[in-house]
């Protein structure tokens, strides 16, 4: 099937992206906990990554589902 030409606004809409399963569960975690809940949890994946980084876990994340 041939791809559409990209005109307009629907050239930033990319459907069939891994990236959409995340902006459900953003969304439900925005709705669940509000904005600062949202903030709350982005910073603790964000320390999460740091500190595995740090103890040079990287290579046990395989283990993790």
């Amino acid at each position: 099937m041939p791809k559409r030409p990209v005109n307009g606004p629907m050239r930033f809409a990319n459907w069939n992206d891994s990236r959409n399963a995340f902006v459900v569960v953003v969304f439900n975690v925005a709705e669940k906990f509000g904005y600062d809940g949202l903030v709350l949890a982005t910073i603790m994946a964000g320390a999460m990554l740091i500190v595995t980084g740090l103890l040079r876990a990287g290579t046990f994340i395989k283990y993790v589902p």
